[in-house]
């Protein structure tokens, strides 16, 4: 029962709702016909609760090709991404990562672009048939192929100029800027107080490098 309850999930977080609802259906109905009421109707609100979020996930992709919507913007010395993942027609996730931009004047830097790549798909295992970039690499085919043998199989980048794929990329630029904006300050207006606590915490555990970062994590449910 617990395996099965992770099971969906898993195809939950994969995007994968069609097998869910028959699940959640199936065993509505099946509490209904043994008279089980109580149970039913919790089934009919998880059924609800279910159908809200897959309604707020929905994308207008009539192939429902598994795709990656990758944008960005570069701000004094740092390149804010935006990616989008959308799976079965569904956007199943975001991510913002910040890469080093330093001494890069083009607000389209293909090195910028072509970094971020390389380094994202060289980690993740979750890697689609579809990437939409905004502008072209100078190695873009390079790169195609070596993320392909990431993935195992064929993928190809896109670079819309119009329609649904198009604005699919203009509202990962707008959550690129937002994302931006939210980080700038927290890295421009350091006082010298936290300055200085900064260096004495790098003193006192041995670290070369200037902290400019720290960050902490629970993990006791693991």
């Amino acid at each position: 029962e617990y395996r099965e309850i992770i099971k969906n999930v898993e195809n939950f977080l994969e995007g994968k709702s069609d097998a869910i609802m028959k699940d959640l259906y199936s065993k509505m109905q099946k509490f209904a016909q043994n008279k089980e009421f109580e149970k039913a109707a919790r089934m009919r609100d998880k059924i609800k609760k279910v159908e809200s979020i897959l309604e707020k996930q929905k994308v207008s992709d009539p192939n429902q090709t598994d795709k990656d919507i990758i944008n960005y913007c570069i701000v004094g010395d740092s390149a804010y991404f935006n990616l989008f993942q959308i799976r079965d027609g569904k956007l199943i996730g975001q991510e913002n990562f910040t890469l080093s931009a330093q001494d890069i004047e083009d607000p389209q830097s293909q090195e910028v672009l072509q970094a971020f790549l390389q380094q994202y798909y060289k980690i993740t295992k979750n890697i689609p048939k579809e990437i939409l970039i905004p502008h072209s690499s100078e190695d873009l085919r390079e790169l195609e192929d070596f993320i392909s043998r990431e993935a195992e199989s064929k993928i190809k980048f896109f670079i819309p100029q119009k329609g649904t794929k198009n604005k699919l990329l203009e509202m990962s630029l707008n959550n690129a800027r937002v994302f931006a904006d939210r980080n700038m300050p927290s890295w421009q207006m350091q006082s010298p107080k936290t300055e200085k606590a900064l260096e004495e915490l790098q003193q006192l555990l041995k670290i070369e490098k200037p902290l400019k970062r720290i960050e902490c994590y629970d993990i006791s449910h693991l």
